[in-house]
């Protein structure tokens, strides 16, 4: 009886986590970028694509906000875009001081380092 209540649950869990799933979220991939530590975009400094979704628009964010003593982001690579939107990166957290609008399938070098971004329109 027990297995039965227990398998009953489980499938309930399931059938709901599936419903919740991402296809199920009205939130629109809007771009990706990768992220290192050369100026040129290149080498063993690769440290990863982050990816905004279309919640994450119109929003400052932090490069370090997951790990304020990482490591420093000097390019920037933009990979993808949705139309009509903008990549701004700032040397200066708070993206604050002067934007610097991402080159699509270019590299973007600070001559510091990148510290927040805003994806607006």
């Amino acid at each position: 009886m027990r297995f039965a209540t227990i398998a009953a649950s489980v499938s309930v869990l399931v059938a709901g986590t599936q419903a919740t799933g991402p296809n199920a979220r009205n939130d629109p991939h809007i771009s990706d970028f990768r992220l290192w530590g050369s100026p040129t975009c290149s080498g063993t400094q690769n440290y990863g694509i982050w990816t905004i979704l279309q919640s994450d628009t119109n929003k400052c964010t932090s490069l370090h906000q997951y790990d304020p003593t990482g490591p420093s982001f000097i390019g920037v690579g933009l990979g993808d875009i949705s139309d009509n939107f903008k990549l701004f990166l700032f040397v200066e957290e708070d993206c604050y001081g002067e934007a610097i609008e991402a080159t699509l399938g270019g590299c973007d070098a600070a001559k510091t380092e990148w510290k927040s971004f805003i994806v607006r329109q």
